[in-house]
């Protein structure tokens, strides 16, 4: 009724002006604490501003750099290669052996310090240094290294070392935010080999056998890249069956390992090299082996290839043969966009009459303007 409704409201209005100021506010704060993240990343300094000043054992005057969870970082010595000691909570003090400081490719310790602390299922730290190294010939082609040393749990030691390129920041993560039960590494396992690299410098030598022998110390992808590399030097060297067994070997290895790895990642360098010397019609034929939706870009790297080789009746023989795919099973309206792709290539080649003719199979007002558009802004020149 309308009198209960008139003292339901009374009494919630005295039970607000009559709630003690220090309940309510843990009323409304207790509603949910924010979750502490499963993973942090930490960023600190070695910078002397950033640090406290300090002396260790010997009485010798040192920085004391804060870490996370009371840990910190002991610098001492020379500016860009100090002597790091990790000072523990406890008091327990360990040294970390980042590098060869004697080394002269060594050129700094970089002053950014990045802890990687996991919380769950089991709490591990992690440190990241950062190294600024000088490139070695068959080891690194970038001038940088990371150093990823175990904090906890014990003991602590450097349990990575991963020189920098295109996937160094994933593998420097992912050793970091698993420290657990990785084995520790001596200073003389901190710089290895890079097979991948010494295959490639004795590919462009031409020492053929020394890089087949470099080869099987490579897994993955990259075997693809290096036996297409030593299929060059072959060719190159006036063998070009040898270069076409090299190419087969990997066709044959290629497609046993497709499970593990796609045929994007490994055929496709087959598929080039096979293009690179002279071998069209079995480079096209391993098109066919692709997914549906890859094929394209084969027969475009195989027409570029052909291009390259000064070889342009072969190149629009493939282009052709790339159109009356698309002309038979793409459907609207991805095939005008293919097209477009196709005429796109040509320009490249300069086959701009091939151009045109792709571009006037377009049916797609947006991808045929686009075609026609770039072909106006060619200079007037006959095919090659």
């Amino acid at each position: 009724t309308r009198r209960q409704m008139s003292l339901l409201r009374y009494f919630l209005t005295l039970l607000v002006l009559s709630c003690p100021a220090s309940l309510c506010l843990a009323q409304q704060t207790s509603e949910k604490t924010p979750e502490r993240p499963a993973r942090e990343m930490i960023g600190t300094s070695l910078e002397p501003n950033t640090c406290k000043t300090g002396t260790d054992d010997n009485d010798e005057s040192v920085l004391i750099c804060k870490g996370v969870d009371n840990y910190a970082l002991q610098v001492k010595g020379d500016d860009k290669k100090p002597q790091i000691t990790l000072l523990a909570p406890d008091g327990v003090r360990h040294k970390i052996q980042y590098w060869d400081t004697n080394d002269p490719g060594l050129h700094q310790l970089e002053r950014s310090v990045l802890w990687l602390v996991v919380h769950e299922p089991r709490k591990t730290i992690a440190i990241n240094l950062r190294l600024k190294i000088e490139p070695k010939q068959d080891y690194s082609q970038w001038p940088f290294h990371d150093i990823i040393v175990r904090v906890t749990p014990a003991p602590v030691c450097i349990v990575g070392s991963v020189p920098a390129g295109s996937r160094s920041a994933g593998e420097s993560m992912a050793i970091a935010t698993s420290p657990a039960d990785r084995p520790c590494m001596g200073p003389d396992e901190l710089q290895k080999r890079d097979w991948f690299l010494t295959a490639r410098r004795l590919a462009g030598e031409g020492k053929i056998d020394e890089a087949l022998s470099a080869l099987e110390q490579i897994e993955g992808h990259q075997r693809f890249i290096i036996f297409r590399e030593i299929s060059n030097a072959q060719f190159k060297a006036g063998d070009v069956q040898g270069a076409r067994r090299t190419l087969m070997t990997a066709h044959a290895e290629a497609l046993k390992k497709q499970s593990d790895e796609p045929l994007a990642a490994t055929l496709s360098h087959v598929v080039t090299g096979l293009a690179e010397a002279g071998f069209y019609d079995e480079a096209k034929s391993a098109i066919k082996l692709f997914k549906e939706e890859e094929q394209l870009r084969m027969y475009l790297s195989v027409a570029s290839t052909q291009g390259e080789r000064k070889d342009l009746e072969a190149a629009k023989i493939t282009f052709r043969e790339a159109i009356e795919q698309e002309l038979k099973r793409t459907p609207l309206p991805q095939r005008d966009w293919n097209l477009n792709r196709i005429a796109e290539s040509q320009e490249r080649l300069r086959l701009y009459e091939e151009a045109k003719r792709t571009a006037s199979m377009i049916e797609d007002p947006a991808a045929r303007k686009m075609a026609e558009e770039r072909l106006q802004k060619q200079p007037p020149q006959p095919d090659r």
